[in-house]
């Protein structure tokens, strides 16, 4: 069941539940117009610090395009899904 979707340019981002501690952390998945699976999305590596990375646990569009949340173990950062750029602090 997804817990996030977002729809821009043509494609489908689609956030799934986050993976059980321990999990890989990329649950989040960009399919094409056409559904064909694109990419899976992965955190910056260190994004997590010493404390790693849980997961995404959603996603929102504005006028830039998908703002991803990634889920820390000690706190929740923010960023642009394909590459993360213009990281902060969530919460």
């Amino acid at each position: 069941m997804p817990r996030a979707v977002v729809v821009w340019g043509g494609r489908v981002l689609v956030v799934e539940a986050v993976p059980p501690d321990g999990g890989p952390g990329d649950n989040a998945l960009v399919f094409g117009a056409g559904g064909a699976e694109r990419v899976w999305l992965r955190a910056v590596p260190g994004a997590g610090g010493p404390y790693g990375v849980v997961g995404f646990p959603t996603v929102r569009l504005d006028e830039s395009g998908p703002l991803v949340v990634v889920a820390t173990r000690v706190a929740d950062i923010r960023g642009r899904a394909g590459i993360l750029v213009d990281v902060r602090t969530w919460r």
